[in-house]
């Protein structure tokens, strides 16, 4: 008779209980009780998960339970691990077809009733997964998928607090270049500095593709923005003479104009943004910091303003770009502030760096207060953000 191999029952039996957890938060079926009727006690379930149990009919009843079966067929799993390694290579090297490949890898999970296929699947599209859910896939899966899945958990990261990055740092593992590239990214954003400048040093010795040694480099120059500010103009000019600087030319623009904008330098600063907004990807920020600078007696050009449709952005983005549209139609005061205080203040943790927005909400307030004479908000403000 064929069997579960010994040495995957504990990750069949982790599977299990994810799945069913997940399941249990949209259908009561899923409580335990009710899932393993007929099927195991209680005890042999809670057994599962930490050693492998003598009879592989057990896993076989609870995976047909959440519509899965396990894959016995060799052939098929041979397949999958090929058509994964030719995605990973890809993703690794940067083919063009990288994104073709990881869409007909996703096509091919999303047809399998596989266990180990069906995780894949949920990892690479369900958006609802936190890093912690992503981590638990990692390491039931064993495949070469395992390389773009870590960079989707450090995706989520960014995105997340970072308390969460670091009660999760001793879980994440970095097989490939690309994704130490993206975790120095996620330590910078996070005021990581001692370990940033450490693995930034080490990722300059040993990235050998020339846009991964260009990334990095845009890296060190985002450190050297916030760890020391005085040689930043210096280190800009150098990069922008680098052969790799082509790779990089967009986060090049992106990293001076904030430079520039922090250090008061509102010409510089400007002519960067002017730069940003001729494309949909970087119209935001770069837009909200044009309006700010921009001197609310004069028009602001609308077919700079509304270059583009906001509606696909943020909605963090959007409130902020309503706020300036109502202040430059002369919407009253009063409202401006009001807006100001219900609805941009509360998003300023969505933003990075929440800083620089809390010094353009702050500096908006304190306009309007000079406009009234009535700084109880701007004194408010005070209290909360400083």
């Amino acid at each position: 008779m064929i069997d579960i191999p010994h040495n995957e029952k504990v990750s069949i039996g982790k599977a299990i209980e994810f799945l069913r957890k997940k399941k249990f938060k949209n259908d009561p079926a899923f409580k335990v009780e009710r899932f393993i009727e007929g099927v195991c006690s209680k005890a042999t379930y809670m057994k599962l998960r930490k050693a492998p149990l003598k009879e592989s009919e057990i896993y076989d009843c609870l995976l047909k339970k959440i519509g899965l079966v396990y894959p016995y067929d060799g052939k098929r799993q041979k397949s999958f691990l090929a058509m994964e390694k030719e995605c990973v290579l890809s993703f690794v090297y940067r083919y063009p077809n990288e994104k073709n490949l990881l869409h007909h890898l996703i096509n091919e999970y999303k047809r399998s009733n596989t266990i180990y296929e069906h995780l894949k699947y949920l990892a690479l599209t369900d958006l609802s997964l936190s890093a912690v859910d992503l981590l638990n896939i990692y390491e039931i899966i064993d495949s070469p998928i395992k390389e773009i899945l870590m960079n989707h958990v450090i995706d989520v990261l960014e995105c997340s607090d970072p308390k969460i990055a670091a009660e999760i740092q001793h879980r994440l593992y970095f097989q490939t270049i690309r994704n130490q590239i993206d975790y120095l990214f996620l330590i910078i954003r996070n005021e990581q500095y001692y370990e940033a400048v450490a693995l930034c040093e080490r990722l300059i010795r040993i990235a050998t593709f020339p846009k991964d040694q260009a990334k990095v480099r845009i890296a060190q120059l985002s450190l050297i923005h916030s760890i020391e500010p005085q040689n930043f103009n210096e280190k800009a000019s150098e990069l922008q003479k680098d052969p790799l600087f082509s790779w990089i030319e967009d986060d090049w623009i992106h990293i001076c104009a904030l430079h520039a904008y922090y250090s008061n330098e509102r010409q510089k600063a400007k002519e960067f943004f002017m730069k940003e907004i001729c494309c949909e990807k970087t119209f935001f920020p770069a837009i909200l910091f044009l309006a700010h600078m921009h001197d609310p007696q004069t028009k602001f050009d609308n077919s700079v303003f509304y270059r583009f449709d906001v509606t696909n952005f943020p909605i963090e983005y959007q409130h902020l770009y309503h706020y300036f549209e109502m202040k430059f139609t002369n919407v009253s005061f009063e409202t401006l502030e009001n807006y100001l205080w219900t609805v941009c203040r509360k998003e300023i943790k969505e933003f990075y760096p929440k800083t620089i927005i809390a010094q353009l909400i702050h500096d908006e307030l304190q306009w309007i207060s000079e406009q009234t004479g009535n700084r109880a908000r701007l004194y408010a403000f005070h209290q909360q953000f400083e």
